[in-house]
């Protein structure tokens, strides 16, 4: 003889099974991605200025120059760039 279920236990499976659906929609990431690529920035050109950035720091280090990164990646722009 099958038991029919009683009609709370109906309500309390739909709610816990909404209650899942809305959990699984806010873990949606709403920060935003800074990549090159979603940023529409050709890789070869990052590519090009990692390479000259790269020599500038072996010869900055080499001539025992303090600097840092982010300046040896903005002049290898500009070394581009002219």
């Amino acid at each position: 003889m099958p038991v029919e279920k009683k009609p709370a236990q109906k309500a309390a499976k739909k709610a816990t099974k909404k209650i899942a659906v809305k959990k699984k929609a806010k873990k949606k990431s709403s920060s935003k991605i800074n990549s090159p690529k979603a940023q529409g920035v050709n890789d070869s050109l990052t590519g090009k200025i990692g390479e000259v950035a790269y020599f500038l720091y072996l010869k900055r280090e080499a001539a025992g120059v303090f600097g840092t990164a982010e300046g040896d990646w903005l002049e290898a722009e500009n070394l581009l760039n002219q």
